[in-house]
């Protein structure tokens, strides 16, 4: 929390858009705000997040404006937020680090099922800043990679063994909690009529196994069978799933200032973000979970006079 003008809009994720820029500034909705890079614009074009996060060490300094900003600054019915980059300088200077977290150190989720998952996180980089001609042209450079694995435990539901073979005798739905449990009635398509537009039942709310296509069938080979009780009345959440989110991200900036004059300055900085990422679903690869693999690239080349 920065101050009155400044709250969390709830986002945790450490994957796409790097540090999330989930926040609202000055009344305006989560991922309004303009985020700027050098004085260029830093957003996606789809949710307005940041693109590139500079590592700390790489940052020179940032300023966030809620109100009353000028007229430059458009696109935005939230805050600027203009974060700067550092420029080499006369001597050489730079920094390593090494920050780790590890499952060896964690309490298991309260959810989760056998042992800890392998919660690992580990956060490498460093910046380096020298001068290729003295006073006049400089060069500075970061790297970071972020590479972590985080336990996820969904809690969902899954067919019953009963289910899966077409018997939903036992199948019931109870909405409120406080009413009485009624069944599910589950109709044969082949009964509908037109003149009354209703269907039957299938009696005894069981499915003849000559009526289940064969191509549902190996499709629900791919569900897994319940590993936990469920709902005593209604069998919901009788399956939880536990698997690591995995995301490695790899990103760089490369920034040259030159200096031909004593009031003329230029220079150019170029950054690349590589993204991959691993997120599981409630159930197995199989049927759940997605891949991906996201690409950024931001480049700035303005000059003062």
């Amino acid at each position: 929390m920065l101050g009155p003008n400044f709250s969390d809009g709830g986002g945790g994720n450490v994957g796409r858009n790097y540090f999330r820029s989930d926040f609202n500034v000055g009344g305006g909705r989560s991922g309004s705000q303009a985020i700027m890079l050098d004085g260029a614009p830093n957003t996606t074009g789809d949710v307005s997040r940041a693109v590139i996060s500079p590592p700390v060490d790489a940052v020179q300094e940032f300023k966030v404006q809620a109100t009353s900003y000028d007229a430059q600054f458009g696109r935005t019915s939230g805050g600027i937020v203009n974060v700067l980059t550092k420029s080499g300088t006369n001597d050489i200077h730079g920094s390593v680090y090494d920050f780790e977290r590890d499952s060896s150190m964690d309490a298991s989720n309260y959810f989760a099922t056998g042992n800890v998952p392998n919660y690992h996180r580990r956060q490498t980089g460093g910046v380096v800043g020298f001068p290729i001609l003295r006073d006049r042209w400089f060069m500075f450079g970061d790297f970071e990679a972020l590479r972590q694995q985080l336990p996820v435990s969904t809690l969902s539901s899954v067919p019953t063994q009963a289910q899966r073979s077409g018997d939903f005798s036992s199948t019931y739905y109870q909405a409120p909690a406080s009413s009485a449990p009624a069944q599910v009635l589950i109709y044969d398509p082949a009964t509908y009529n037109a003149t009354t537009g209703r269907r039957t039942a299938f009696k005894g709310n069981i499915v003849p196994a000559n009526r289940i296509n064969p191509v549902a069938l190996n499709i629900l080979k791919s569900y897994p069978l319940p590993n936990q009780p469920g709902n005593a009345v209604t069998n919901v959440n009788n399956y939880i799933y536990t698997d690591n989110s995995v995301t490695n991200t790899n990103k760089y900036d490369f920034r040259t200032d030159l200096h031909p004059g004593q009031k003329t300055t230029i220079f150019g900085r170029f950054s690349r973000q590589t993204d991959a990422r691993i997120v599981p679903g409630a159930m197995p690869p199989a049927i759940a979970g997605t891949v991906t693999d996201d690409h950024y690239m931001l480049r700035s080349s303005p000059s003062s006079r």
